[in-house]
């Protein structure tokens, strides 16, 4: 058996291993503020938007910066395929990057679209 499945099998176990550990902190995060959100209301404590903002609640300009990043991402994954395309002559690598930059891309869209239709809800 080559080795280069090895290397994909780990690969893909990193960025699952990544993205769960990411999703279980959010999950922690949130749980942490829907206590202190229960436990100053309890106390009659009325919630100013300094507090809720402290909770780590995002501000709507924040999906139009991981936007941009997420697009720029697919832009470097563009540029690198196009690079190794050039250098190795083959096309190959050029539609492996495109596909990869694909995702980030359509990630990034989405998220600018959701800045701007909520820049137009308002």
């Amino acid at each position: 058996m080559e080795y280069k499945i090895f290397v994909f099998i780990g690969l893909a176990v990193s960025v699952a291993l990544i993205v769960c550990v990411r999703l279980w902190m959010l999950q922690r995060q949130q749980a942490q503020a829907q206590e202190s959100v229960r436990r100053v209301a309890e106390q009659g404590v009325q919630l100013t938007p300094e507090l809720i903002r402290s909770l780590g609640v995002r501000p709507p300009s924040s999906d139009l910066k991981r936007g941009a990043i997420y697009l720029a991402v697919a832009a470097g994954c563009v540029i690198f395929g196009i690079v190794d395309a050039y250098e190795d002559g083959a096309s190959s690598s050029l539609f492996t990057f495109l596909g990869v930059a694909a995702f980030p891309a359509l990630i990034g869209l989405t998220l600018v679209g959701f800045h701007l239709l909520d820049r137009a809800k308002r």
